[in-house]
């Protein structure tokens, strides 16, 4: 899009841009910005993610019995470097 067609109508660049379309604009056939659309924060995507796909409750008890499974299989107690001591 020229710069002279987005002076001209900048509500229908706008509502491609909105639409998702990223418009190239142009001086005298040579680009000079590039509109696109907005895009989500990290946090925002993360809160999106966390929302769409929550946290198993129980997924520490099972990390935890994992872990207990291979202190086990590797011959008894011994101390590991994450143990509180």
């Amino acid at each position: 899009m020229t710069e002279s067609e987005a002076s001209r109508d900048f509500a229908a660049m706008l509502d491609e841009v909105a639409g998702g379309e990223t418009v190239l604009l142009t001086r005298d056939g040579k680009p000079v910005a590039r509109v696109t659309p907005e895009q989500p924060t990290t946090a925002e995507r993360l809160a999106d993610l966390l929302e769409r796909y929550p946290p198993n409750p129980e997924f520490g008890e099972h990390l935890e019995r994992v872990v207990r499974e291979i202190r086990e299989s590797a011959g008894g107690p011994r101390e590991w470097l994450w143990d509180d001591k």
